[in-house]
């Protein structure tokens, strides 16, 4: 059973690593209210973060893609962002109408995304913009996490640079739902 693994077994990793960062935000979103668990919390974002990108890396690395895995990896990140600033919001002063937007945004992104890909069985990648902004949404949670152990308070100037990212990889989106719309209806 466990010594005959095939190379189509190998295609999961992927897709197991974005499991893994779901199974992780609740775990982190815990932590948060806890107190003195600043050491915890940021092992746990970390370790969140770099599932993000890891799944990703080792999908083309190895070529180990799966339209599962189009499919998973950006929903994993949309549950980590929220469940993340969730957590954040009311245990750590991150503002809620920022939540308000991000949840509705990506809301917007699993419906357009899933639209696309029911009747038009076009599945939307994530771009440059993309994770961009959700490094900078990292990064942003980041100076939440770490404000009481930092020297200087670094949540304002994060607050705007994501909000930067977040504009543009939006208009990106709805411009490239736009475009798929259209290549979708010549053909």
């Amino acid at each position: 059973m466990f010594g005959s693994v095939k190379i189509n077994d190998l295609k999961l990793i992927p897709n197991l690593i974005s499991i893994l960062r779901i199974i992780l935000t609740p775990i982190v979103f815990y932590f948060l209210s806890v107190k003195d668990s600043t050491l915890i919390v940021s092992l746990l974002f970390i370790a969140i973060v770099l599932t993000d990108f890891l799944d990703g890396y080792l999908s083309r690395l190895l070529n180990m893609g799966s339209d599962l895995g189009k499919l998973l990896d950006p929903l994993a990140d949309k549950i980590a962002i929220v469940g993340v600033a969730l957590g954040l919001v009311i245990y750590m002063g991150f503002p809620l109408w920022y939540l308000i937007v991000l949840a509705i945004r990506d809301l917007m992104l699993v419906i357009g995304g899933s639209w696309l890909y029911k009747n038009r069985g076009i599945v939307v990648m994530a771009n440059f913009w993309g994770k961009a902004t959700t490094t900078s949404l990292g990064a942003l949670a980041g100076t939440y996490i770490l404000r009481d152990v930092l020297p200087v308070d670094l949540t304002q100037l994060g607050l705007w640079v994501s909000i930067g990212f977040l504009s543009i990889a939006t208009f990106i989106y709805i411009r490239d739902f736009i475009v798929n719309l259209k290549k979708s209806n010549q053909g």
